[in-house]
């Protein structure tokens, strides 16, 4: 019995040793602390916690106030939405382990308050073309998108990054002026479909680290196995033998073109089966913005044909000129080509038009007093390019007062009077009385624009001046004085008569005249012309002008009554200006004033000389 309780002591002490020694050696590992997926920092706005441990099969707690955890706290299930400032702590259990230490991260949540009126977002992306070829990047598709701001308008200046899911991509673009972004897809050796995307990041003006929101759009581009080259294309021919006739772009509805050409065998036959055929810009200095399917004038353009027929769209640029296209293909080891010379960009038709005439000594002698001077009319369309030939003007003169005759029709490209041509000019000529040099006429011409509507300008010149006589004489010819000591008088005046004809005797009114000389002083007078504005002027006495007034007030009945081409002016001159008398032969001081009137803008001139003596008593 001793025996038996004595072994049944033992065997307890032993089973109670055991437990004790499992517990102690279970509670000996603890868990590890918790960890965050986003670290302590400012955040804006909204964002997801994760909360990991990386000792399995851990129960996890939380707390979002800052209060230590416990296995009272909240259990952690899903990633938290922190949505205001928060210090989230967490603690980690395991059965059998020691518990794990607190984790501890403090969110600040930074809240936009000025709302969304600095957001961006994407729109209008486009694929130019839509299908390129796994080709080792010889061929490229052009992706453009649009930045747009809550307004609607295009913001320019902002970084657009850009990816692809197949090929190779430009990562990065910048918006111009438009607000728009280009990059470039290139297809490598894997064909498929290429998913372009491209996205657009807001951030805080003030903070450039908070990301305040975020657009993103794509477009798929097919990458397309490149078909086999057979071996025996022997030509290329193009399609169109004729002229291929364009504008430039925006201007009509002949922006752009299809080229075809057709690829033949030695006997004459289609190559039905698939070719690829490149189409390029030969020539050294294209129109500019003139290209192939939309890309680069530099750029190889591939097409791949399809029952011996293969093609590419010619598009205009701003430019008129001349294009000459090569198409090339290889057969084995050979290199077949063909050119197309003959495709012809037109300017657009006119959206303005400038208005010249000739200047002085321009005109030519028709005789009778008449006189003959060329008018131009010089047309752009919208990109300032010289319009075509052929285009016609029509000139008239709205306001034709003075009788002045005009030939009406024109055109671009005419010969002037003077057997005279220019790009985008059309010249007339215009008949005028020499009477009214100086006058100002209207002139208006006329064409019609884009879609027809009707383009007028009109143009204020002022009838030339043409081969002027110019005459002077000073009234009186000598001044006297008297004394050598208080001479008398102190100073004296004399009136200029300056008169301005042209070659033909027409009088020539509001001439303007430059006087100068050698002695004396000019001094204000009104003159002949009763034009307040084109009189003398009191602040210049030195510059005249010839008369010019409305006859007709006056009681004249011919409208050239009155007018004689006469300018007065009058200077005086100073007894301190001569040389003193000689009292003993009573003999004068005498010198002389040279005189000279110049027509202000022309070479024209006449001088006169004036004397003045000094006599003793």
């Amino acid at each position: 019995m001793k025996v038996t309780l004595f072994l049944m002591a033992l065997l307890l002490v032993l089973c109670v040793f055991s437990c004790s020694e499992k517990t102690t050696q279970a509670f000996a590992d603890t868990v590890s602390s918790p960890t965050f997926s986003l670290a302590s920092g400012m955040y804006y706005p909204q964002q997801a916690v994760s909360i990991n441990c990386s000792t399995p099969g851990v129960t996890i707690r939380y707390t979002i106030d800052g209060t230590a955890p416990d296995t009272h706290s909240t259990l952690y299930a899903a990633p938290l939405e922190i949505d205001s400032t928060s210090t989230v702590k967490a603690i980690a259990y395991k059965k059998g382990w020691n518990q794990s230490a607190v984790a501890t991260a403090d969110y600040e949540i930074y809240h936009w308050t000025v709302g969304p009126g600095l957001m961006l977002h994407l729109t209008n992306i486009s694929a130019t073309p839509d299908t390129i070829f796994a080709d080792g990047g010889e061929t490229h598709s052009t992706i453009t998108v649009k930045v747009k701001n809550p307004e609607q308008f295009g913001a320019p200046g902002q970084l657009v990054t850009f990816q692809t899911s197949l090929g190779n991509i430009l990562p990065e673009a910048t918006t111009d002026e438009n607000g728009d972004a280009s990059t470039t897809l290139r297809g490598e050796d894997i064909s498929g479909v290429a998913i372009v995307k491209a996205v657009i990041r807001v951030y805080h003006p003030n903070y450039p680290e908070f990301l305040i929101g975020a657009d993103t759009i794509s477009i798929n581009v097919n990458i397309l196995e490149v078909p086999p080259i057979s071996p025996d294309v022997h030509s290329i021919q193009f399609t169109q033998s004729g002229q291929i006739d364009l504008n430039v772009v925006n201007t009509s509805a002949f922006d752009s073109a299809v080229l075809k050409v057709k690829l033949y065998d030695m006997g004459g036959n289609l190559v039905t089966e698939p070719q690829n055929v490149w189409f390029k810009i030969v020539n050294i200095a294209p129109p500019i913005g003139a290209n192939l399917n939309n890309q680069p004038q530099s750029d190889s353009v591939l097409a791949v044909s399809e029952n011996g027929e293969a093609q590419v769209t010619v598009n205009s640029g701003t430019a008129p000129g001349n294009l000459t296209i090569r198409a090339s293909c290889t057969s084995g080891d050979a290199y077949i080509s063909a050119n197309k010379s003959n495709i012809h960009i037109f300017a657009g038709p006119p959206q303005s038009i400038e208005i010249a005439s000739g200047g002085y000594n321009s005109g030519v002698d028709m005789g009778g007093g008449f006189w003959r001077i060329i008018v131009c009319a010089q047309l752009h369309d919208i990109y300032d390019n010289p319009t075509d030939y052929g285009t016609s003007v029509w000139f008239s003169l709205p306001d034709n007062v003075y009788s002045c005759m005009i030939i009406a029709n024109a055109y671009v490209g005419n010969e002037s009077a003077d057997g005279d041509s220019t790009a985008g000019a059309a010249y007339t000529t215009l008949t005028y009385s020499g009477y009214y040099t100086f006058e100002n006429l209207t002139i208006r011409a006329r064409t019609m624009g884009f879609s027809g509507n009707e383009i007028i300008e009109e143009t204020d010149i002022v009838l030339p001046l043409n081969q002027p006589q110019i005459e002077i004489e000073a009234t009186p010819g000598n001044l006297v004085f008297h004394g050598n000591t208080n001479p008398v008088p102190m100073s004296a005046t004399a009136l200029l008569n300056v008169t301005v004809y042209d070659i033909q005797g027409n009088p020539v009114h509001n001439a303007r005249i430059n006087l100068t000389s050698t002695r004396g002083v000019f001094e204000y007078i009104a003159g002949t012309n009763e034009d307040p504005q084109n009189q003398n002027l009191p602040e210049t006495p030195n510059i005249i002008v010839t008369d010019w007034y409305d006859a007709y007030a006056q009681g004249y009945t011919d409208v050239n009554d009155g007018q004689d081409g006469l300018a007065q002016g009058s200077i005086r001159f100073y007894a301190w200006e001569v040389p003193l008398g000689d009292p003993i032969s009573n003999t004068p001081g005498m010198t002389t004033a040279t005189i000279t009137g110049r027509i202000l803008g022309t070479a024209a001139s006449a001088t006169t000389m004036l004397t003045l003596l000094r006599y003793p008593t």
